[in-house]
């Protein structure tokens, strides 16, 4: 710098330096090196630092950082003054928390590690690679491709344009569901055009209060594999393949078959997470209706799920589904929650 250096350190180094000090305030030649200031700066950089840090930004030639950027903050990656976009940093025995922080991150260049013996005990800290995409195959569908998470702050504008994105890449029309909380974005996205849909009640019951009438011998079954009459009755009730690969990822689970009659009568799916048994996909056929099945079939989920060391059972039930609502109220359920999903209309 073109300056006489101001602390005891910076003396030393300039009788250190074996080279030529230059005393032109703009560099001219093909490479420079920046070490200015690094690691620790709180202040604005100002005066004839920030002028001589202009000129390097204007001049054609290979940048070069060492440690970080003169006019960066090394904790919080604010701009502390006039930033040249270099072509090169190079992190002195550790990276710092700037170089993974916008905006200082983006004038950086290319950043490398330089190990310069520093003893750092277990601290760790390092970049994530780039992710590997696989490509989908033909057959794949949301069901077996898993989710995608976004996360937003408090202006979710631009995260609700990637989220609607990545949902259109897979056919689907954007999709969202609103819990307890949400009350922001399920205002943002009604503004936008989005429809509520599909409001879900979630209800909960210990499962001694199921498990305290005997079960009728021949009246219900646990069974996975599910049996092709099993999946009739779901495919019936709209509940297909894509449904059913879902309920294959469940760790703990079966489904349950009614008998009722001496015919078949009803299926449901059930599934055991920590103390709870959560009961899917009950579903009735038409003839057997009224007659008790379905609350038989949740004694016998109940039973199943005690067997698997479960404490409560759970059930989603859409609001307009009054029956099965009326059914859980008799059981003794109770209200623990609810849901309910906005969709774009297209």
């Amino acid at each position: 710098a073109p300056v006489e250096p101001g602390t005891d350190t910076a003396r030393k180094a300039r009788t250190q330096f074996g080279g030529t000090v230059s005393a032109e305030a703009a560099p001219r030649h093909p490479v420079v090196v920046d070490c200015l200031f690094g690691y620790g700066l709180t202040r604005q950089v100002e005066g004839v630092f920030a002028a001589l840090l202009e000129q390097v930004g204007t001049r054609d030639c290979y940048r070069i950082a060492i440690d970080v950027p003169s006019a960066v903050s090394s904790d919080s990656g604010e701009v502390l003054g006039p930033l040249p976009q270099y072509d090169m940093t190079l992190a002195l025995g550790a990276w710092k928390q700037a170089h993974g922080l916008m905006p200082a991150m983006a004038a950086m260049g290319t950043r490398r590690l330089v190990p310069i013996g520093l003893d750092l005990g277990p601290v760790s800290t390092g970049f994530s690679s780039r992710p590997h995409l696989a490509v989908p195959s033909p057959e794949a569908h949301k069901y077996r491709r898993g989710l995608l998470a976004i996360v937003a702050g408090a202006m979710p504008g631009a995260p609700l344009l990637a989220a609607e994105a990545a949902m259109r890449e897979i056919g689907q029309h954007p999709l969202f569901m609103i819990r307890a909380g949400d009350t922001a974005l399920d205002s943002l996205l009604d503004a936008r055009g989005y429809a509520r849909i599909d409001e879900v009640v979630m209800y909960t019951l210990p499962i001694s209060q199921l498990t305290d009438k005997p079960m009728p011998r021949v009246t219900c079954f646990p069974i996975w594999e599910p049996l092709a009459i099993m999946l009739e009755i779901w495919a019936a009730g709209g509940i297909g393949p894509a449904r059913i690969a879902v309920m294959e990822r469940a760790a703990v689970k079966t489904g349950i078959l009614a008998r009722w009659n001496e015919k078949p009568a009803g299926v449901a799916f059930a599934a055991v997470h920590d103390s709870v048994v959560m009961v899917h996909a009950v579903e009735v056929l038409d003839q057997q209706r009224r007659l008790g099945v379905a609350e038989w079939m949740m004694r016998a989920a109940a039973f199943w799920g005690a067997d698997q060391g479960a404490s409560h059972v759970c059930v989603l039930c859409a609001v307009q589904n009054t029956a099965a609502r009326a059914l859980y109220t008799k059981l003794g359920f109770t209200e623990t929650g609810r849901y309910h999903y906005r969709q774009l209309s297209e």
